[in-house]
């Protein structure tokens, strides 16, 4: 389930909300690193304590776009929070959620001029649907997605969510799909040149240290995940990475 959190919460918490939301986002992926939530009692206590704190911030932004974008970073968050711990699975409640929300968003945006976070929203999510989708869905999602993300660089310049979006499409991706490793590391750099807070770049530390790895520039990767630990010693998800690596294996996500 460690994967899950740190990863994916790291992903989630890129989006560049508008000024009116509140920062409470930002802190608790810092305070999910420093939880133990092993413990049952004390692990629950902690999402309902999360749950209440979000949904009386989500009552004080008015207006409807940034209210979807806030609630499905919620609903992606509890999806990798309450993921089965042993078998790193969504339970199917979170699933059910993720697809709603995701309707919600597409929905809105055939109606509305929406704006880069939008759209980065809307790719995430969608992201986290595409192992429960047909071959078929899952390509025509993905290359969705990838639209999506070129849409939001076209509104914002600067918008790190959607450049590193793009590098870790073009990363994953077959190449049968349209998968360049060389494109990814074009756009993580784009990604590094506008990344402002030290969590985006911790951020492009790891995933620049996997797209070395599998250029097979091992030792230069070993310099990103260095950099990486210096920033947050206490971080997980470069432990994560370097475990993966020692095995011969770049980071996949699950």
């Amino acid at each position: 389930m460690k994967k899950l959190i740190v990863c994916l919460l790291l992903m989630v918490t890129t989006t560049m909300f508008s000024q009116e939301i509140p920062q409470t986002f930002k802190e608790v992926y810092l305070s999910v690193q420093d939880t133990d939530k092993k413990d049952f009692a004390s692990r629950e206590a902690y999402l309902t304590r999360l749950s209440n704190i979000m949904t009386e911030d989500l009552k004080k932004i008015s207006d409807k776009e940034n209210q979807l974008i806030y609630k499905a970073n919620i609903t992606e968050m509890f999806a990798n929070i309450t993921a089965d711990s042993n078998k790193n699975e969504m339970t199917k409640a979170a699933v059910k959620e993720l697809y709603s929300i995701e309707a919600e968003l597409v929905a809105y945006e055939k109606d509305n001029k929406v704006s880069s976070a939008f759209y980065t929203s809307i790719a995430n999510i969608s992201g986290r649907i595409l192992h429960f989708e047909s071959l078929a869905s899952t390509i025509k999602l993905s290359k969705r997605n990838l639209d999506y993300f070129n849409k939001a660089i076209k509104i914002n310049k600067n918008d790190f969510s959607a450049y590193l979006g793009m590098a870790l499409w073009y990363f994953y991706a077959p190449k049968v799909g349209g998968g360049d490793i060389n494109k990814s590391m074009n756009y993580i750099n784009q990604a590094e040149k506008v990344a402002t807070f030290d969590y985006q770049k911790y951020q492009i530390y790891v995933w620049k240290s996997q797209i070395l790895f599998k250029q097979n520039k091992k030792d230069d990767s070993k310099l990103e995940l260095q950099k990486a630990n210096a920033l947050y010693p206490k971080g997980e998800f470069h432990k994560i990475v370097e475990q993966a690596n020692a095995h011969g294996n770049f980071f996949k996500m699950k």
